[in-house]
């Protein structure tokens, strides 16, 4: 009997080898499939040719791209390499994009990014145009009057306050714009008081972090950064309350996200990028602004940045270009009455209590934006607006 078991072990062991070959002949055939080897210097892999996407499909074989995307983490510019054999695929990727006809000399940034997936240079018109329609449902209007237990320097300061959380979470700065806006449509439809409103402040992070963050914010940590002000039963009640005082709806058009896209779009330089976000940053504490679109207010915020950059010895160039007005849809005069506003903002003098945002962006991370120099509203519009536009601007 014993010889009888050492011939059976002796099959199955041949019958694994033979079926681990079986497994290594097709793990080659899969890798010569998907271009893994294509390269001549690797001695640790035979040398099959790369198959072309003609040869592929003439064979049964799906060649599955291989992507590379590039390492950059803000503004990516480079294309993803969609196949590690050569060229082979390029033709069909590009055959893809649409002819999309832009106006002359506007630079078509979606056509040039077209395989980034980061850049979604598909959708990226229709997503952007999409949100502009959405902005009338959450048109928020002068609801002070009826908030007689508050006045527009408790919000200010509710803001600053809400920015310092940001910071101590690091959270997104979306989840900021997303907060403020849920604290303004909340007020917009209901009277509250004084001593609620850091309650709704919160409570506003608390629901934007669930909406924008990978990880939001645990009600524990909630409880804690309002210094145990708040039990956990105020703050479960306010969110319900909250949510469904805005209808549930937290798809909201925000400025920064419309001032990222176009400033990818014209191609800015993250020193002005990050004075644009300081400009529009601070323009969340002016009560003066809650009622523009935020679609223009990223627009009037950019331009602001692009003049300020440029500085007091180019007022004369044309700042706007006709690449911007194609991207964001439009002209100088259509939201040239915001500028005034928010150059008002950066001229005005910081009280001791709201100082955040400003020594926030006068670190050397921010590139001490907030130190830039100022300019007034006639060298902001110095040759880039008609006098009867300006005069309509400063009105």
């Amino acid at each position: 009997m014993a010889p009888a078991k050492a011939t059976s072990s002796s099959r199955a062991t041949v019958t694994s080898q033979d079926a681990m070959s079986v497994a290594i002949k097709k793990e080659k055939v899969k890798r010569s499939a998907l271009g893994n080897n294509c390269n001549p210097s690797n001695p640790n892999m035979d040398q099959i040719p790369c198959r072309s996407q003609a040869q592929a499909q003439a064979q049964g074989v799906a060649i599955k791209p291989v992507r590379r995307i590039s390492n950059q983490t803000e503004d990516p510019s480079g294309l993803e390499d969609v196949s590690t054999c050569g060229d082979s695929m390029r033709p069909a990727a590009i055959a893809l994009a649409p002819l999309r006809r832009v106006p002359r000399g506007v630079v078509d940034f979606d056509q040039k990014n077209w395989d980034d997936p980061l850049q979604v240079s598909h959708y990226s018109m229709e997503i952007f145009n999409y949100l502009k329609t959405r902005e009338p449902a959450f048109a928020i209007g002068d609801y002070m009057p009826r908030q007689i237990h508050l006045t527009t320097y408790m919000r200010a300061v509710l803001v600053d306050w809400m920015v310092e959380v940001q910071e101590h979470f690091r959270l997104y700065h979306e989840t900021l714009y997303l907060a403020v806006k849920i604290v303004d449509l909340y007020l917009c439809r209901a009277v509250i008081k004084k001593e609620n409103l850091q309650l709704l402040g919160i409570t506003a992070f608390f629901i934007a972090s669930k909406y924008d963050e990978c990880l939001p914010l645990r009600i524990w940590e909630v409880l804690y950064i309002c210094d145990g002000a708040y039990s956990r039963d105020e703050l479960v009640k306010m969110e319900l309350e909250t949510l469904r005082l805005i209808q549930y709806d937290l798809g909201i058009p925000l400025s920064y996200s419309f001032m990222r896209r176009y400033a990818r779009c014209a191609q800015v330089k993250r020193t002005t990028l990050t004075l644009a976000r300081y400009i529009l940053e601070l323009s969340l504490m002016d009560y003066a602004a809650i009622g523009f679109r935020d679609s223009q207010m990223a627009s009037a915020a950019l331009y602001m940045a692009l003049r300020m950059r440029a500085g007091a010895s180019h007022l004369e160039q044309q700042t706007w270009t006709s690449t911007l007005v194609h991207y964001t849809g439009f002209q100088l005069a259509e939201f040239a009455e915001i500028v005034p506003v928010l150059n008002a903002g950066l001229h005005r003098r910081p009280l001791d209590t709201i100082k955040k945002i400003r020594n926030k962006y006068s670190d050397k991370i921010f590139h001490e934006v907030a130190k830039v120099p100022l300019l007034t509203n006639q060298e902001l519009f110095q040759n880039n607006l008609a006098p009867k536009q300006k005069s309509r601007a400063h009105h």
